[in-house]
C-alpha cells in the first residue's frame, strides 16, 4: 500500500472553503490562501479577523466527520465513546440546524449568529463543544508526530491537562483519564495509518497543520464576540 488513511478522508480541512469578508464583499478562498496572516492577525485584532472570515458550514462538517476515520485506525472503544462520539453528536445537532435553515447558515459563522438572534442555543452550544474537541484531538495528534519518543497514552493525557480537563467535572476529567490510558501502542497506531512511515509523518502533519488554522479562525469568533457568545461558551 502506497498511501496513507488520511488519502481516504472524503473531505479534509484543505477542502473547506473560507469566505474572506471585505468591504461587504465575500470571496471564496481556501485554507492555503489563509495560512500566512493566521496568527499575527488572530493576536492584533481578533474580533476584526475572526468575522472576516467566515468557514463554509457543509464542507467544514463533513471535514469533522473525516476526522473520525483517525479514531477508526486507533480501534479504542473508550475514544470512541468519548471522542468520536463527541464529534459526530454535535456535527448532528449543527446539521440540523443547517436543513432547517440553509439560506441562513452558509457559513459556521453565520448559522450561530443566526441560531442567537431566535434566542436559541442547541446548535452554537454543539459548535463549541465540537471546536473544543477539534483543539484537543489536534494538541493530542500533534504531540505525537512532534515527539516520537512519546507513547499515544501521554500525547492524549498531556493534550487533555491542556484542554479539556478544564472544563469538565470530576467525574468525567475520571474517566476520561483512564481512556488515555487504553488506547494502542505509538507503533501500531502508525502502522495502521500506513505502511510508507515517512509518507504518514509528512500527511499527518500537513493535515494537522490545516486543522490548526481552522481551530484558531473558530476559536477566534467564539472567544472575541462578547455580544452574542454567553461567557460560558469562552473556556478552551
Amino acid at each position: 500500500m502506497s498511501g496513507t488513511l488520511l488519502d481516504s478522508i472524503p473531505v479534509k480541512w484543505s477542502d473547506v472553503p473560507i469566505y474572506k469578508v471585505s468591504g461587504g464583499n465575500k470571496a471564496k478562498v481556501g485554507v492555503a490562501d489563509v495560512l500566512a496572516d493566521v496568527t499575527p492577525q488572530v493576536a492584533s485584532d481578533k474580533q476584526a479577523w475572526a468575522t472576516s472570515r467566515l468557514v463554509s458550514t457543509e464542507e467544514f462538517l463533513k471535514a469533522c466527520e473525516g476526522l473520525t476515520l483517525v479514531f477508526d485506525a486507533l480501534q479504542s472503544a473508550a475514544l470512541d465513546k468519548i471522542v468520536k462520539a463527541d464529534i459526530l453528536n454535535n456535527v448532528a445537532k449543527l446539521r440540523t440546524r443547517f436543513e432547517k435553515t440553509p439560506a441562513a447558515s452558509p457559513t459556521i459563522q453565520e448559522l450561530c449568529l443566526n441560531e442567537i438572534k431566535e434566542k436559541e442555543f442547541t446548535a452554537t452550544e454543539g459548535f463549541v463543544w465540537l471546536v473544543r474537541t477539534l483543539n484537543f484531538t489536534l494538541k493530542a495528534l500533534k504531540r505525537s508526530v512532534d515527539d516520537e519518543a512519546e507513547e499515544l497514552s501521554a500525547s492524549f493525557k498531556g493534550a487533555y491537562q491542556d484542554s479539556l480537563a478544564k472544563i469538565h467535572n470530576f467525574v468525567m476529567r475520571g474517566v476520561a483519564m483512564g481512556a488515555w490510558g487504553l488506547v494502542p501502542y505509538r507503533a501500531e497506531f502508525y502502522k495502521k495509518l500506513g505502511e510508507d512511515q515517512s509518507k504518514v509523518k509528512a500527511d499527518l502533519t500537513a493535515y494537522l497543520a490545516d486543522l490548526e488554522k481552522f481551530v484558531q479562525i473558530l476559536r477566534a469568533f467564539i472567544e472575541s464576540e462578547p455580544t452574542i457568545m454567553p461567557k460560558k461558551f469562552k473556556t478552551f
